[in-house]
């Protein structure tokens, strides 16, 4: 009973020393802090105030186009680089909870049982008894790192910073994810209509050498001309044929996003479709709103974080370590005897680790965590300008596309009024048929140009909301 008490009360001196030196302890290295950088209070490039607001959330659900809608939900379900992304969430979450435990007491249970014979040229039988012996052990053993100096809280902190700049890594996949799957499904649509109306300039282009080639038989046009036209023929031939390669690469991009195979989505663009576009106005906020709006941003915030910590955790390995070890044990020589009290042993006690020498590789190690730490800093302030500049260029981009549509728009009403025109002039017998084909070549010309710039005010659009976040 005496030795019980005595077992007690040095656990007690040891506790009581151990709780002395936690709560005395100190954490060092830098604040965790966000460095200030001096934002515009407005963007320079205005958007029109007047229109309707569209919301960033689910922004690609204003383009009222559902098959764009199902397409972006299974990219979320189904994309490799999300998944991925989504992984590495986990990775992250694993990790910090590894450094986690590393603050508390590690508690390990061992057992043995061991028949020897030893050498009769080696052994003193006489002090260490029959050549042949068993050794029977059973109970625990325990460490715990007392973290004095903040080495472990700070590597803790370090894991927990890392962990939540992964998740806005993910966001940011997720971000990007949501505007490739956009703008592929727009492009598809864009140059499916562009082959429509390649194949009927083509057609008309067919009849205009054939009208050529009858005029030069019949002497009234000289051979260059039926040459001319012939070559505009191949060069038509061309276009279509580089308008559908881009068309099949950008339908296996699109699918190639959405986790399918290449060609898996080929039949579901058979169709002509309408090319979708947005009739509300985004709401642009503050530059001084990326900062929580962008992942990019956010990230590089929490990596600086990491790397700040980490800074303490250098600093923290230049002071010695302290831990507390023990074990408690049934040991004998006979298993009979194996569980029974007399046969306990134990010991517990601290321990202090203080490396003398080690030719300046810790201080070393401290310089290298603090130039990291400077340049997350960097790192830091550069994505916020950086982000500054994506939003700016792409707000002058979205405002002179759609200053460009809006005179496209004018252009293709003038080019459908002259090749009215045109054919009221051929059908009366003023004009020759090959004026008139040729006007209705400049319209579809004029066609082109104005789906191109229907298209420029979509991507455009899609890039601006990316630049603001993406809505998160």
């Amino acid at each position: 009973m005496m030795k019980i008490t005595r077992i007690i009360y040095t656990m007690k001196k040891i506790t009581t020393l151990i709780s002395l030196l936690i709560f005395t302890g100190c954490t060092l290295g830098p604040k965790v802090e966000r460095p200030r950088i001096c934002m515009p209070g407005e963007f320079a490039q205005k958007l029109d105030d007047t229109k309707e607001k569209l919301k960033l959330d689910e922004w690609w659900k204003n383009f009222n186009d559902e098959s764009l809608n199902e397409y972006i939900n299974i990219a979320i379900e189904n994309n490799y680089d999300l998944k991925i992304a989504i992984e590495k969430i986990e990775e992250a979450r694993s990790f910090y909870r590894i450094k986690k435990a590393d603050l508390f007491p590690e508690i390990d249970l061992n057992a043995k049982a061991i028949r020897e014979h030893r050498s009769e040229n080696v052994v003193d039988t006489d002090f260490l008894g029959p050549l042949t012996q068993s050794f029977f052990q059973f109970g625990f053993d325990a460490f715990w790192e007392v973290d004095i100096f903040g080495r472990l809280r700070k590597n803790k902190e370090a894991a927990f910073y890392s962990y939540l700049q992964q998740q806005d890594s993910s966001l940011d996949v997720y971000i990007t994810l949501l505007s490739d799957v956009a703008r592929s499904y727009i492009d598809i649509v864009v140059l499916k209509r562009k082959i429509y109306l390649n194949e009927k300039k083509l057609a008309l282009q067919k009849r205009i050498y054939k009208l050529t080639k009858e005029k030069f038989i019949s002497g009234l046009a000289d051979e260059i001309e039926p040459q001319d036209q012939i070559k505009i023929v191949e060069n038509l031939k061309q276009n279509i044929i580089d308008l559908t390669t881009l068309y099949k690469n950008n339908i296996h991009r699109l699918a190639i996003l959405l986790g399918q195979i290449p060609e898996s989505l080929e039949c579901d663009f058979s169709k002509m479709k309408k090319i979708p576009e947005i009739t509300k106005e985004i709401e642009v906020g503050l530059p001084s709103d990326l900062i929580r709006r962008r992942p990019d941003i956010r990230k590089a915030e929490k990596f600086l974080y990491s790397q700040t910590a980490l800074v303490g955790a250098k600093i923290a390995e230049l002071f010695p370590s302290f831990s507390l070890v023990g074990d408690f044990n049934f040991e004998a020589s006979k298993s009979k005897n194996w569980f029974q009290w007399a046969s306990k042993a134990w010991s517990i006690g601290p321990s202090m680790n203080l490396p003398i020498i080690d030719f300046g590789r810790r201080l070393a190690n401290v310089d290298v965590a603090k130039s990291l730490h400077r340049q997350a800093i960097s790192a830091y302030k550069n994505s916020v300008i950086l982000a500054l500049e994506d939003v700016e260029n792409a707000l002058v981009a979205y405002f002179h596309e759609k200053q460009n549509y809006s005179f496209i728009s004018k252009k293709l009403t003038a080019q459908k009024n002259i090749t009215y025109l045109s054919r009221d002039l051929f059908t009366s017998g003023l004009d020759s048929e090959t004026s008139y084909l040729q006007s209705r070549q400049t319209l579809i010309d004029v066609e082109n140009e104005f789906i191109d710039k229907k298209r420029n005010v979509s991507v455009d659009l899609i890039a601006l909301i990316k630049a603001l976040g993406g809505g998160y």
